[in-house]
């Protein structure tokens, strides 16, 4: 199949000297906190967190190229020429693949669910070819082929389907989830949750809103709330944020530096690589998939 070229977004990019995602201090609390919008039934904002993450120093930004934010909140560069020339960062080039569902019944849009049978086709084609899932706070270069497995959303189908797989191979993975949307229908209860020591569960924010159009106070209280939650569920940092529907701005990412470590987009393509901690592409894996554009996005990221 052809897989779509996304489009690189535009924003004056910040990019962080932090390699990699690494855990930062417990952020500062939410200043004035706006009500959130309705969603599922929302679960209880929890009173405590574990032990606080090893004290590192904060993400630090530096402006490198002029990018512009379209309505939509996608990004284009300018220049990119420009940019390939002289990077901002040794490129590191970690695969991050992203998906949703898990399921032979397509959950919502049917692109976003990879059956089954693909998906475990698609584990041993990365084990078979030497490849090493890690998790997003992992040094990649302790690895000759590290590849980063990431869900969005937290589906039920995630315990369910994609889990038995993770745990016959021995896998790792990453999922990205709503704190709304715990123990609500369709999808992971915070029992399952708890049941996959294979899982490093990162943050999706509190409701799914769309970040750029949201206040500073209403962005932080997505930000820290949703980090709070899930801290409290598993006892472990969360250090990872997945903008919703891969939508963000430079205020976006400035926010979110206070509280994370890194944010992952959903853009794709050649330009994967890691461009800074904020501004992580991810390579999208479709339904449609067949091993042999599995492998090509793999590689080249689209």
């Amino acid at each position: 199949m052809n897989r779509p070229i996304s489009i690189v977004l535009t924003v004056v990019l910040l990019l962080a000297t932090l390699a990699g995602c690494r855990t930062i201090p417990n952020p500062p609390p939410v200043v004035s906190p706006s009500a959130s919008e309705a969603a599922p039934t929302p679960s209880p904002s929890p009173s405590e967190s574990p032990s606080e993450s090893p004290s590192l120093e904060p993400t630090v930004f530096e402006p490198v190229i002029e990018i512009t934010i379209t309505e939509a909140g996608w990004t284009i560069f300018n220049d990119l020429e420009a940019f390939k020339s002289n990077p901002p960062l040794q490129p590191i080039d970690v695969p991050v693949l992203y998906y949703h569902s898990v399921s032979d019944e397509p959950i919502g849009i049917r692109i976003l669910s990879v059956t089954t049978e693909n998906f475990e086709a698609q584990v041993r084609h990365l084990l078979e070819n030497g490849y090493m899932p890690i998790y997003m706070d992992e040094d990649p270069s302790l690895y000759e082929k590290p590849v980063i497995l990431t869900f969005d959303d937290g589906y039920a189908d995630n315990y369910t389907n994609l889990y038995p797989i993770l745990e016959e191979y021995n896998v790792k993975a990453t999922i990205f989830i709503v704190r709304d949307f715990v123990d609500t229908p369709g999808y992971l209860t915070s029992e399952q949750i708890q049941d996959m020591p294979l899982v490093s569960f990162q943050s999706h924010t509190a409701t799914h809103r769309l970040l750029p159009e949201l206040s500073e106070a209403d962005i932080r209280e997505e930000l820290a709330e949703s980090k709070a939650f899930i801290e409290h569920l598993t006892g472990k940092a969360v250090y990872a944020l997945c903008y919703p529907v891969g939508k963000f701005s430079n205020t976006v990412a400035r926010l979110s530096s206070e509280y994370y470590s890194c944010g992952v987009t959903i853009m794709e393509g050649v330009e994967r690589k890691i461009l800074g901690n904020f501004y992580i592409v991810r390579v999208f894996v479709s339904r449609d998939d067949t091993l042999e554009t599995f492998n090509r996005a793999l590689l080249y990221g689209t």
